[in-house]
């Protein structure tokens, strides 16, 4: 979903390529993950975040990592601001934000 929501139209990972009715996805890999290619992100920021965000996903949990960790979010994101983390909002409100389901979370960040 991150993806999708700060890439520019054209380019996002489930736009359809203009030249057919295919998409811009270049594979799936084994967990059902999209693989894409030729993003282009709506400014610095959203690119330099998931950067980030995967970088320490792959530092963390190596070969297996969850669908979303908040924690390591927040820290890719530069920690909270008057209550809100950049990509989430408010994370008080767990009730809100799903954070009590990784599923729910997910969809808000990728």
């Amino acid at each position: 979903m991150w993806k999708q929501t700060h890439c520019r139209k054209g380019s996002r990972p489930l736009d359809k390529d203009p030249s057919g009715s295919s998409s811009l996805v270049s594979d799936i890999d084994s967990d059902g993950n999209i693989q894409e290619e030729n993003l282009v992100w709506v400014d610095d920021r959203a690119e330099e975040t998931w950067a980030k965000y995967e970088g320490y996903l792959v530092e963390k949990y190596r070969d297996e990592p969850p669908k979303f960790d908040q924690d390591l979010w927040k820290r890719a994101a530069g920690g909270m601001k008057k209550g809100k983390v950049y990509g989430l909002g408010v994370v008080t409100d767990s009730y809100v934000h799903g954070s009590h389901d990784p599923e729910v979370c997910l969809s808000f960040i990728i």
